[in-house]
């Protein structure tokens, strides 16, 4: 048997085939409306090409720059990075940026996903070039976490394996992830309908778009005289371009006129339904495919804006998490971000656009210039645009260093209305925290007795043990014996950080509190144990490392429930109050040193910084006012500084 043979089957002839083969031969899946669809054959449909068409080009035709993040808010564009003109001007010798990306996004639209070569020259991006996503085949290892890119395009001869760092992935949805769904694939019915529909149309306008009737004649018509009339009349009267002429009708025969099926009369709506079909699948107003059955002014204008705000931006996000994801190394995702200005789309007409103006300008939003620069003007001459104005009767809210009033009274009230709330969770504190030393001291002793009494055990089984102890049990009762403590403790404290802003929203803290919780109870016990490896490992014998590890639970039984105590009290109180103004809306935070200052919290005494900004970075030394410097291990984003350090914030 031939090759042939052996693919179609024993029970396979030419004469009839399995519908594999014929669709094997004829290219693509043959629909149930009769119709080959291939990703050639599917863009001959004219709404499925005029939809990926309309995604790609609006996208592609969008400024795509790269900004830099401003401290603490705001951005610019950085024009002086790379990869500024490879997304903004051109990504390689021969593409525009706008020849690219509508590149990229019709494959992704289509295909479920766009990929690009990133070219790189001593770890700069240099080009980007597209790949032909037929071509591609994504392998990911979930168990291994493992992802790679297999390109085998036979036509232009290359054959590679690529690394997720080689290729800008522009993403569709998808199942897994990883893998976008082919909406070519997903809506080869809808499209193979739709070409049907138009084969129809086709046919119908050949027949002058008329259906057919017949001649009744006297007589009896012998075969040939049949034929010979047959073709005559369809000479004379078929095809569209033949409609209207007159009919010279012989031996006494008469028109009879057929009318219209109700299944042939309706093929326009069925055209039209397949429009809107094609507007669902790809997530488009109709409108915008040429169906204006149900449009107005009015809907179209909020259409289009839906359509941006909704679909496009869909699009448009892809590809700004794309590029920061595989064209930005690890340094520069901290601050810089590419992002699409689509404020030339969701301009209205002119009279909304100028009121929006309006108010903008009354509020001092907009200068004069900022409105002719949107509007593609040139700005007024002599700097005379560039004045902000604001309403007269507006004055500036109170600020935290402003002497006397009723805000700064509030503030200290509650400041110190805190601190009293810290004093009294101090106890409570010092107990849960003394109950926990006694108990690790407890198990850790069995781990002592079992491990570094016995000859025969190491140090090693010891280490082993001591890390699954904490990471289990102690992690456990660290969290349970904390947990409604601080719940407590978080809710008294919101509700007076609230009133020191005079807000009146949610103070509601529980999923922070949880949080916040699990993170204290993460570094007791991972400092915990590490300290005790540390001992045994650095211990001569077993003999002084047992002796050593009791030592050390001893002292921390004794002095480490008032040190711990002192230090969450102050810490919850601080960061329980921030959490409540990041709430509220408040935008910067103020330093006040109270109680046992030292030379580093005198530093930071009135020191002002955004709610999300840290008043001490980590991995810093912190100079104090005498000359001595403070290592920072952590960002330092509220009081403590230090051990034993007592400092508030309060609302700035």
């Amino acid at each position: 048997m031939g090759r042939l043979g052996m693919a179609v089957g024993e029970r396979s002839n030419l004469a009839t085939p399995e519908k594999w083969l014929v669709d094997w031969f004829k290219g693509g899946t043959e629909t149930p409306a009769g119709v080959n669809v291939t990703e050639d054959t599917a863009l001959h449909y004219g709404p499925f090409f005029a939809g990926v068409r309309i995604i790609s080009e609006d996208l592609g035709s969008l400024p795509f720059p790269l900004f830099e993040s401003l401290d603490p808010r705001g951005k610019r564009r950085a024009k002086e990075h790379p990869l500024y003109q490879i997304l903004h001007d051109a990504p390689n010798a021969v593409m525009s940026s706008q020849t690219f990306r509508e590149t990229l996004t019709g494959h992704a639209v289509m295909w479920g996903g766009g990929f690009a070569e990133i070219v790189r020259k001593r770890g700069i991006v240099r080009e980007l070039w597209p790949l032909r996503p037929d071509r591609m085949r994504i392998k990911f290892n979930r168990k291994t976490r493992a992802l790679a890119y297999d390109y085998d395009d036979q036509t232009n001869g290359i054959r590679r394996l690529f690394l997720p760092d080689e290729i800008l992935h522009i993403y569709g949805l998808g199942f897994d992830g990883v893998r976008g769904y082919s909406v070519l694939e997903l809506a080869r019915n809808s499209i193979g309908a739709g070409v049907a529909s138009e084969t129809f149309g086709a046919s119908f306008f050949g027949n002058a778009a008329k259906p057919a009737g017949f001649l009744r004649h006297p007589g009896v018509l012998g075969d040939g005289a049949r034929k010979n009339l047959r073709e005559s009349i369809e000479a004379m009267h078929r095809g569209s371009d033949k409609a209207g002429r007159l009919a010279l009708l012989e031996e006494g025969m008469e028109w009879q006129q057929i009318g219209i099926p109700p299944d042939d009369a309706q093929f326009l709506e069925t055209r039209r339904f397949d429009v809107l079909d094609m507007a669902r699948w790809l997530r488009l107003p109709p409108f915008m495919l040429a169906e204006l059955g149900r449009a107005t002014w009015n809907n179209i204008e909020s259409e289009k804006i839906d359509y941006v705000t909704k679909s496009l931006r869909t699009w448009l996000t892809r590809w700004e998490q794309g590029v920061w994801m595989r064209l930005l190394d690890s340094e520069e995702k901290e601050t810089l971000f590419a992002e699409h200005t689509i404020e030339g789309l969701l301009r209205g007409d002119t009279k909304s656009r100028f009121e929006s103006y309006r108010i903008g300008r009354e509020i001092g939003v907009y200068s004069a210039d900022d409105i002719n620069e949107l509007e593609n003007r040139n700005p007024l001459p002599d700097d005379k645009g560039s004045v902000y104005f604001v309403p007269l009767n507006w004055v500036p809210a109170p600020s935290p260093d402003d002497d006397g009033g009723p805000g700064r009274e509030r503030r200290n009230r509650s400041a110190e209305s805190r601190r009293r709330i810290a004093r009294a969770f101090e106890p409570l504190c010092a107990d849960i925290e003394g109950r926990l030393a006694k108990i690790e001291r407890n198990q850790v002793l069995r781990l002592v007795k079992k491990h570094l009494g016995d000859p025969s055990r190491t140090t090693a089984a010891f280490a082993a043990d001591v890390s699954e102890l904490y990471d289990g049990e102690i992690f456990e009762q660290t969290t349970e014996r904390w947990l409604p403590t601080m719940e407590t403790f978080a809710g008294q404290i919101s509700t007076e950080a609230a009133d020191e802003v005079n807000w009146t929203g949610s103070t509601a803290l529980g999923n922070w509190v949880l949080a916040y919780v699990g993170s204290h109870a993460g570094h007791r016990v991972r400092a915990s144990a590490g300290r005790l490896i540390d001992i045994v490992t650095g211990a001569e014998t077993p003999e002084k490392a047992a002796k050593a590890v009791a030592a050390q639970l001893d002292k921390w039984v004794e002095s480490r429930a008032a040190q711990v105590a002192r230090k969450e009290s102050i810490q919850m109180s601080n960061a329980a109050a921030r959490e409540v103004w990041r709430t509220a809306g408040v935008r910067q935070i103020q330093w006040v040193a109270t109680g046992k200052s030292c030379p580093f919290c005198d530093q930071l005494n009135g020191k002002t910084v955004g709610t999300e900004q840290a008043f001490m970075d980590a991995g810093t030394d912190f100079e104090g006012t005498d000359g001595t410097s403070l290592p920072v291990t952590h960002n330092t984003f509220h009081p403590p500084a230090h051990s034993g350090c007592d400092c508030m914030v309060v609302a700035a």
